[in-house]
C-alpha cells in the first residue's frame, strides 16, 4: 500500500482545520448574538463607529477558514468562484426553491419572532443618522453576504458528503444569527442556499441570492423606521 504523500496529508490537515475553524466561527457568532444591547440613547456616532468596528473585527474570522481551505484545494475552490453555473431548467427549478424558501423564511419569521426580538434590529436602525444607514447597506446587503456564503456554502458545504454537511452547514448558518426564533427561518434559508450550491458547483447563485435576500430585507427593515 501506498503511503500518502506529505502534500498530500499536509492538504487533508488544512481542510481539517478550516472546517473546526468555521464550526467556531458560527459558534462564536451564535453566542455573540444570543447577547442583548439595547442602543436607546445611545449617541448614534459611537453606535455606527462600534458596528462598523464589529464588521472588521468579524472579516478575518470568516476569511481565514476559507483561505485555508483555498490553499488546500484550490482547484475546487477556483472552480466554485469562477465556473458559470449552467442555466438549464434544472437550475431554474432551484431558483424558483429558492423563492418558496425566502417567502416561507419570512413568513415563518413574521409569526415565530416575539415581537421584542423581532424589533431589536429595527432599533438599531432608528438610532443611526440617516447618511450612516446609507452607508451600512452595502455591509448588509454585499459584504455580509459574501463572508457568510464563503465561510457556509463554501467551507462548510463541501466538508464532508453532502449528506450530512448540507443539514449541519444550515444548522450552524441559521443558529449563527442567533439562538432564538430566526434559527429555524434562517436553516431553511440555507438549505435553499446549500442545495443551489450544489446543484450549480458554483458559489455564485448563492451569493448573489443571499444578497438580494439580505438587500430586501434592509429595505423592509427601512420601511419599519
Amino acid at each position: 500500500m501506498n503511503r500518502p504523500s506529505a502534500l498530500t496529508v499536509l492538504r487533508i490537515a488544512l481542510r481539517v482545520v478550516a472546517a473546526l475553524l468555521a464550526v467556531l466561527v458560527a459558534v462564536r457568532l451564535c453566542a455573540a448574538n444570543a447577547q442583548t444591547f439595547d442602543p436607546t440613547g445611545v449617541p448614534p456616532d459611537w453606535l455606527f463607529r462600534q458596528m462598523l468596528w464589529g464588521e472588521v473585527w468579524l472579516a478575518p474570522h470568516f476569511l481565514v477558514p476559507f483561505l485555508l481551505w483555498a490553499v488546500a484545494d484550490f482547484g475546487r475552490v477556483r472552480g466554485l468562484l469562477l465556473r458559470r453555473p449552467p442555466c438549464r431548467l434544472g437550475f431554474w427549478r432551484f431558483v424558483w426553491a429558492f423563492a418558496l424558501a425566502s417567502a416561507v423564511a419570512y413568513l415563518l419569521v413574521d409569526a415565530l419572532v416575539p415581537r421584542g426580538e423581532d424589533q431589536a434590529s429595527i432599533a438599531f436602525m432608528e438610532a443611526l443618522r440617516p447618511w450612516q444607514l446609507v452607508a451600512y447597506g452595502p455591509i448588509v446587503a454585499v459584504a455580509g453576504p459574501l463572508m457568510e456564503e464563503l465561510l457556509f456554502r463554501g467551507v462548510l458545504l463541501h466538508a464532508g458528503p453532502a449528506w450530512l454537511a448540507l443539514p449541519a452547514s444550515s444548522l450552524l448558518f441559521g443558529f449563527a444569527h442567533g439562538p432564538n426564533a430566526f434559527a429555524l427561518p434562517l436553516s431553511l434559508l440555507g438549505l435553499a442556499l446549500g442545495l443551489m450550491a450544489l446543484r450549480t458547483k458554483s458559489l455564485l447563485p448563492s451569493i448573489g441570492f443571499h444578497m438580494l435576500f439580505n438587500f430586501l430585507s434592509f429595505l423592509f427593515m427601512l420601511t419599519e423606521l
